[in-house]
């Protein structure tokens, strides 16, 4: 309470109500949430930041980073092979190689882009024979595709007339990537985006301030004069 009175006093009246009017409008904080829609994966996230420090006017089409935001983002998307766990890893927040982008609408989320990290798993089929995998998730605006690069590799002992007389040797074989999963991502407003609103710059709250002091000066002065 004692420094409201202490801002009171250093204030004129129409300074104070100006500042009590910016005391009095709390910081707003934009949700939303967003599924990747697919059967053979699970994927589902959110962005939260605050209205005021958003940079953002929610006017027509807008770009933003995670960093320009300042908010909070989570995310996690995991890939189904059929029956059993995946067999790769889930993407979330820590593959991410740099700071995702968002599209808005009118201060509405409408798209993503995340530039994440590849994934990768291997297995031996037999003692001689060995396959990988690398599996990418890309993600641009409403859309995403998964797509797979797999490369198996046979090896043989062969005999040769000179030591060490057995060598392995070993052929790769890699199949051209293709995509086994893609769909939309769908949006959700949890809590909608609030524009700004427009605060008196400084100047004009102290001319404002001066104006309205020397309104009731006159208007004292001719009363007494009455």
């Amino acid at each position: 309470m004692s420094k409201i009175w202490q801002k009171l006093t250093a204030l004129t009246t129409g300074a104070f109500l100006s500042w009590l009017a910016i005391e009095a409008n709390p910081a707003q904080a934009a949700v939303f949430t967003f599924s990747f829609d697919s059967y053979r994966s699970l994927g589902s996230g959110f962005l939260a930041f605050n209205d005021a420090t958003s940079g953002l006017t929610g006017i027509g089409t807008e770009e933003a980073s995670l960093s320009q935001l300042q908010g909070n983002f989570l995310f996690q998307f995991e890939t189904f092979t059929g029956f059993g766990p995946p067999r790769f890893d889930p993407w979330d927040v820590d593959d991410l190689l740099s700071p995702p982008i968002f599209s808005f609408e009118s201060g509405n989320l409408i798209g993503i882009n995340l530039n994440l990290a590849p994934k990768f798993s291997g297995a031996a089929l037999s003692p001689f024979q060995f396959s990988s995998s690398k599996q990418e998730l890309i993600v641009t605006g409403a859309n995403f595709t998964q797509t797979v690069l797999s490369t198996s590799t046979s090896c043989r002992n062969t005999f040769f007339p000179f030591p060490p007389f057995f060598r392995v040797e070993c052929v790769d074989f890699t199949l051209p990537p293709f995509v086994i999963n893609s769909g939309r991502i769908n949006f959700t407003t949890v809590v909608p985006f609030k524009r700004p609103t427009s605060v008196p710059e400084p100047a004009s709250v102290v001319g404002l301030s001066l104006l309205g002091l020397a309104f009731l000066l006159n208007k004292k002065t001719a009363s007494s004069q009455g």
